[in-house]
């Protein structure tokens, strides 16, 4: 084989510097508060494709007999530690009988054109006729709307008899728009974190399982508020650049202070808790490993393959979670892939718990 010219060599070896600092630090993400590095977050919400890129390098650097095969190498035995939290090669067997379920359903504001509905409220309609029909013990939505003509209260009743159902939502101009927390067992008690300056938001619920007192914390935490055909419009616009460099800061920032206040009540809480909801964040990030302290991922102890919630990017993004206390076992974990929102419903089953 012939010995490549040392342009050549030059060139890759910045290409492989570059990819392999750039996934070691979509890798420091986990661990840096972004208030000291904020761009960290946007690098390790690209974990997924660092890590395809870095492993083909490494192979041309095998066959080029480069030494940056060892950098690569080095970025890729790191990653190992994390890739499990986007892709599963191997699901547990789930043994032991079927017990409580939980589901968490980013709904988006009932208005995806996708769904083929008349209206938002007809979209409304068919979700909650969805949601009776998978029947889960506890239903965590996030972005739920009511237009202004409409009772909140006695739509929720009519549509979910047999749930308890507590709720926190910002009144607009044209409707409501929250948080749901729908329940089949008593609530001991109920509340929310407010998240300073956002719309988003956090509520706790405590309900009785008959056995032990849990907390469910259903979390919208802060989204980028830019869709993303103006992300890669932006490329093509320095202005634009700038705005959504800006945007991106603020609300990365904001993300995890609202984590951070959010981890502060868990640490206060008496009993054992559950963190659900979207998380607008990947598993790559300071947001996931904060909360999934004290907890496990229901998606690594129950599900293979890839975990994408969100229907764009060829469904690579996984930002809903059901994180669950130490001490339990899920025995299931489905997405369904459902057109009713941009984002997918999650339902985890259990076994019964002690």
């Amino acid at each position: 084989m012939e010995k490549p010219g040392i342009f050549s060599r030059i060139v890759f070896a910045v290409l492989a510097l570059a990819f392999a600092a750039a996934l070691l630090l979509a890798e420091a993400a986990t661990v840096v508060n972004p208030s000291r590095a904020w761009f960290l977050s946007l690098i390790g919400f690209c974990f997924v494709p660092l890590v395809l890129i870095c492993f083909l390098l490494f192979i041309t650097a095998l066959f080029r007999r480069s030494r940056m095969a060892w950098l690569l190498l080095l970025s890729l035995v790191i990653a190992v530690f994390f890739i499990g939290r986007t892709f599963r090669f191997s699901t547990p067997s789930a043994t032991g009988q079927r017990g409580p379920s939980v589901m968490s359903y980013n709904v988006g504001l009932f208005a995806n054109a996708a769904s083929g509905a008349s209206s938002r409220l007809d979209l409304a309609d068919s979700v909650a006729a969805y949601i009776r029909s998978v029947g889960a013990d506890v239903v965590c939505l996030q972005e739920f709307y009511l237009p202004n003509s409409v009772n909140e209260k006695r739509w929720l009743a009519s549509r979910f008899p047999g749930y308890r159902a507590d709720y926190y939502t910002l009144t607009g101009q044209n409707g409501t728009a929250g948080c749901v927390t729908l329940s089949r067992y008593p609530v001991i008690r109920k509340g929310k974190i407010p998240f300073e300056g956002s719309t988003n938001m956090a509520l706790y619920t405590d309900i009785d399982t008959g056995g032990e007192v849990f907390r469910i914390y259903n979390c919208h935490l802060q989204s980028y508020n830019m869709s993303i055909p103006f992300i890669f419009s932006s490329v093509r616009s320095e202005e634009k650049m700038e705005e959504s460099g800006r945007k991106f800061r603020r609300f990365i920032l904001a993300r995890a202070k609202q984590v951070d206040s959010l981890v502060a009540d868990m640490k206060e809480c008496q009993v054992r808790s559950f963190a659900v909801g979207d998380f607008n964040d990947m598993p790559v990030s300071y947001t996931y490993s904060r909360l999934i302290k004290d907890r496990k991922d229901a998606f690594k102890m129950a599900r293979r393959g890839f975990g994408g919630t969100f229907s764009a990017l060829l469904r690579l993004m996984r930002i809903d979670y059901i994180l669950y206390p130490d001490g339990l076992d899920a025995t299931s974990y489905a997405i369904d892939r459902v057109k009713y929102s941009d984002h997918y419903p999650l339902l985890v089953s259990f076994k019964p718990f002690q």
